[in-house]
């Protein structure tokens, strides 16, 4: 009868269950935060992980707009290039998705430039009156 007992004290005190993910911290940089229209940039999201070592994917955004599809996380990077972002300012974050031991996370936002030349186009209505303007812009 003892063994019966110690044998359901085991069972219960083993569970079965994996544990809760462990927190994770996800920080970005860009291999060149100010780069020419056209140019491929490198965003690169690093984890810091207090469970094993991370897998799942890395979504990057500009602003609420994904920049393509998550991208695999491998030794605890993820990096994607790209070389079509429109001139002007960019808030670029990414997302990590986690996994069985690794809690997701969202990085902090960084600013990505994009230099070059672009029209701004202006519109202004006044009741029944509309006008637009398009004016020149050059981002250094």
């Amino acid at each position: 009868m003892g063994v019966i007992l110690f044998a359901s004290l085991v069972s219960i005190g083993c569970g079965g269950s994996s544990g809760t993910p462990k927190n994770t911290l996800l920080a970005i940089s860009s291999s060149n935060t100010k780069a020419a229209s056209g140019a491929s940039v490198t965003l690169t999201a690093t984890l810091s992980a207090l469970g094993s070592n991370p897998t799942g994917t890395v979504t990057f955004y500009d602003g609420a707009t994904a920049l393509g599809s998550p991208v695999t996380v491998t030794q605890a990077t993820a990096s994607m290039q790209i070389s079509t972002l429109s001139v002007g300012a960019h808030t670029i974050s990414a997302t990590y998705s986690g996994d069985k031991h690794n809690g997701s996370s969202k990085s902090i936002a960084l600013t990505q430039v994009i230099t070059g030349s672009s029209t701004l186009t202006i519109n202004a209505t006044a009741g029944t009156l509309t006008h637009s303007v398009s004016l020149p812009v050059t981002i250094q």
